[in-house]
């Protein structure tokens, strides 16, 4: 072959592929993937839709690429959302009140799951526990800056006990287990699966509390102060993923147990028991703003008052915007 032929040849051949490049829609840089970061907490169903989304490769299906990063509960997470190391964090709406007392400019977007049995104060029987009464004076495990601190509170209250009467020790929630089994502490309040295992643990040693459904946490998806397109359509993508997760979730939650067991360091067979008692879809709803109002109540009651602070209008923390634009059924306030 002539030294001209090849040349024509290889300009053909680079043609082509550049043609070839310019028709593939995946290679245009519009629809790559954009990239974000999400605060997770592997050891309580907060994230559990999340989880699976990331397992179905649904954030990826909606064109985000979602990185997961593990913190121990959600006073860490929207830590490390304030201090922006992530775009998005979950959290319960007692941390998510916290952190906006203290000042923090961050949003919820929607409430992911609803929770009906997800606290346990799991005792240990073994040790003279057989009723609320008999805390009195116990070394009680609890998360500090947690629901499982107003929880503690709710179940005191029920039995006539006052909010002093307990020794209040904080541990960790992937310590909770352990500190109940080695005898660290008398009693834990817990979150599933970690109340559930412990109960498992102890079998007959272990008497369980409940807040007598006075009390059912809202998890949060909860991003910073931002008002950039590209930050909305983020934000609506994922928005998207989550809302497929949960409808997979509905439809066949044993099938979804199986592929988040891990993740939530449990076996299926034990979520199982459990996934019941959440509800899992996208909403806004005005019983968040009445549960958001009633805790920030209860904290400033325990608190030091500031001379001129009032408590906050959490329609100003709650932004509505990507859910109504995903799901405008799912949002439900009273404006």
């Amino acid at each position: 072959m002539s030294a001209a032929r090849a040349c024509v040849l290889s300009a053909i051949v680079a043609l082509s592929a550049l043609l070839l490049a310019a028709c593939d829609p995946a290679e245009t840089p519009g629809d790559r993937p954009v990239s974000a970061s999400i605060a997770v907490m592997p050891y309580s169903f907060t994230s559990y839709t999340v989880f699976l989304a990331k397992e179905l490769g649904l954030f990826r299906e909606e064109g985000v690429d979602l990185e997961l990063r593990r913190f121990s509960y959600g006073q860490e997470t929207l830590g490390a959302l304030v201090e922006r190391r992530v775009d998005y964090a979950v959290s319960s709406e007692t941390p998510f009140i916290h952190a906006v007392l203290e000042g923090a400019e961050i949003r919820a977007v929607a409430v992911l799951t609803r929770a009906h049995q997800h606290l346990t104060l799991v005792a240990r029987r073994d040790r003279g526990i057989a009723t609320v009464a008999d805390l009195q004076g116990r070394r009680i495990g609890v998360t500090q800056g947690s629901n499982g601190e107003y929880f503690l509170e709710v179940v005191l209250a029920l039995h006539g006990l006052a909010t002093t009467a307990v020794d209040r020790i904080h541990v960790l929630p992937e310590n909770m287990v352990s500190a109940l089994e080695t005898g660290e502490v008398d009693a834990i309040a817990a979150w599933n699966p970690q109340a559930h295992e412990a109960a498992r643990r102890l079998e007959s040693r272990a008497v369980t509390f409940d807040a007598e459904e006075l009390y059912s946490p809202y998890f949060l998806l909860v991003t910073g102060h931002q008002d950039s397109a590209a930050h909305r359509d983020t934000t609506q993508r994922l928005l998207r993923a989550l809302e497929r997760a949960s409808a997979a979730i509905r439809s066949n939650p044993e099938q979804a147990d199986a592929r988040v067991a891990k993740r939530l360091g449990a076996d299926p067979e034990t979520l199982r028991h459990m996934t019941g008692s959440y509800t899992f879809g996208l909403s806004l709803e005005q019983s968040l703003l009445t549960a958001l109002e009633n805790q920030t109540e209860w904290i400033l009651a325990r608190r030091s008052p500031l001379p001129g602070r009032k408590p906050p209008v959490y329609l100003d923390y709650i932004d509505i915007t990507a859910l109504k634009a995903v799901s405008p059924k799912a949002v439900g306030f009273v404006h």
